[in-house]
């Protein structure tokens, strides 16, 4: 990749970071004017930074989680979306 590419994909890499998680296919469509291979590069680096976001947002999540408070359906904890619940039941100690 010549340096002139590099430093293309670096600014969308760091611009696309700045949108919300939603908004960033439009937003990179938009900034790759059907550039399909600058597009693909932006997007394989967005999903390899995903574990340093992910840990920003686990902690957001342990910070509310400590209130004892549930999220219900519609409410954000960064990055996710809560949908609603995955089930309910008690943990036994049986076995």
């Amino acid at each position: 990749m010549n340096p002139e590419r590099w430093v293309q994909l670096e600014r969308l890499y760091h611009a696309a970071l700045d949108q919300e998680p939603d908004e960033r296919p439009a937003f990179l469509a938009a900034a790759c004017e059907g550039d399909e291979e600058l597009r693909v590069e932006v997007e394989s680096l967005l999903t390899q930074s995903v574990p340093t976001v992910a840990l920003k947002e686990w902690e957001l999540i342990a910070e509310h989680v400590g209130t004892h408070t549930v999220p219900t359906g519609g409410a954000r904890l960064g990055l996710y979306h809560i949908v609603g619940p995955l089930g309910e039941g008690e943990l036994s100690n049986t076995r």
